[in-house]
């Protein structure tokens, strides 16, 4: 069965130390659910800091305020599919734009999901097909039907849900006075259950 899920890419790092554990996943990807270990969870926000420009990494407190500090978060990543194979988000693609998935079901236009590989989603018949195409000229495929693919990016929404408790967890312990603001911020940011999220609903794709 395919499935859809929200991923960090965790980029080469610009600096030797971290005040915080981190995990390097040896695929450069971390899920973001329930489930994710707190040593990911400090990459991902590592990862957080290093997309805000923050250089000084001498304490965990610093390195928050610097990334409140910002009016614009970004996060290399975005949304995985899988299903026999993985097609992952393609450089220049960022989690903060994971609901521009949503205005395919309205639009029929892709969003956009990076290059090298460039990627795409596209309406084929009675299935949505979310493809990769390499410079040899092949591609990878991975089809949904379309009540699949809704379904999948509402377990998207829940997961990234399900992460903030995760993440309040990490901050809780980590930096437990920026805590509060800190994930809410994310929630915001992220567009993940904040008010003014576009809705996940079943829509009618009309066929083209």
């Amino acid at each position: 069965m395919a499935t859809i899920d929200a991923v960090v890419e965790c980029l080469p790092r610009t600096a030797d130390v971290c005040p915080w554990p981190i995990f390097e996943p040896p695929d450069k990807f971390i899920r973001l659910y329930a489930a994710t270990p707190p040593e990911q969870v400090g990459r991902v926000v590592l990862q957080l800091a290093m997309s805000c420009g923050v250089e000084s990494f001498l304490s965990a407190e610093a390195v928050l305020q610097a990334i409140m500090a910002e009016p614009t978060w970004i996060l290399p990543g975005g949304l995985r599919a899988q299903d026999g194979v993985i097609i992952a988000p393609s450089c220049c693609c960022g989690l903060e734009d994971w609901r521009e998935w949503l205005d395919f079901l309205k639009t029929g236009a892709s969003p956009f999901l990076g290059h090298d590989p460039a990627q795409g989603i596209e309406r084929v018949g009675d299935v949505i097909r979310i493809v990769s195409f390499s410079s040899d000229g092949s591609q990878t495929a991975i089809d949904l039907h379309p009540n699949d693919f809704v379904d999948q990016l509402q377990k998207v929404e829940n997961d990234l849900k399900q992460f903030l408790f995760v993440l309040k967890n990490w901050a809780d312990r980590t930096v437990p006075a920026q805590a509060d603001d800190f994930v809410a911020r994310f929630d915001e940011m992220f567009e993940i259950g904040s008010a003014g999220s576009k809705p996940i609903v079943k829509t009618v794709i009309e066929k083209t």
